[in-house]
């Protein structure tokens, strides 16, 4: 299951044309969304089940709004969660991100950053990731019907591709 879900990811990054992608899977116990996939620049130990309050974020906000958005210049939208930028010597360019949603529930969001050819995300991205989100939610749902793990444990694999 872990595999299809990398495949996901890496789909996406590949259909979009983008650089660096998250799944973050909704903990409905601490209202938290937890890094459960990366692929990208940013090292998968740097983000791997770190944990974020559905309250931050543009991740937080599709989540709380259950649809996706585009945010094309992070550094003037209010919901952008700079912290991440700044701790990983990182810079997010731009943001397309979507709810991952089973069980008629968001379980989670798929996040792809800065898109390859230094373009900007536009509503045919947009829709193709809508896809791919409705194509993983099924896969999401039974895998979070298992716990998630603590917030100190390593995941078995947490790059895709």
């Amino acid at each position: 299951m872990h595999e299809l879900l990398s495949d996901v990811l890496e789909t996406a990054c590949t259909t979009i044309r983008a650089n660096d992608a998250s799944l973050l899977v909704l903990d409905e116990d601490s209202n938290e969304l937890v890094f459960v996939l990366t692929r990208g620049s940013v090292p998968a130990e740097s983000l791997a089940w770190r944990r974020i309050s559905v309250h931050e974020g543009v991740a937080g906000w599709v989540v709380k709004n259950r649809r996706s958005t585009v945010v094309n210049n992070p550094q003037a939208d209010e919901r952008f969660y700079s912290q991440l930028d700044v701790e990983l010597q990182f810079k997010t360019e731009s943001i397309l991100a979507a709810p991952i949603i089973g069980d008629n529930r968001v379980l989670g969001v798929l996040e792809i950053l800065n898109k390859t050819d230094g373009e900007l995300f536009n509503t045919y991205d947009e829709m193709m990731l809508g896809l791919l989100c409705r194509l993983s939610g099924e896969l999401l749902y039974a895998l979070t019907r298992r716990s998630l793990p603590a917030a100190n444990e390593p995941p078995p694999n947490t790059t895709a591709g």
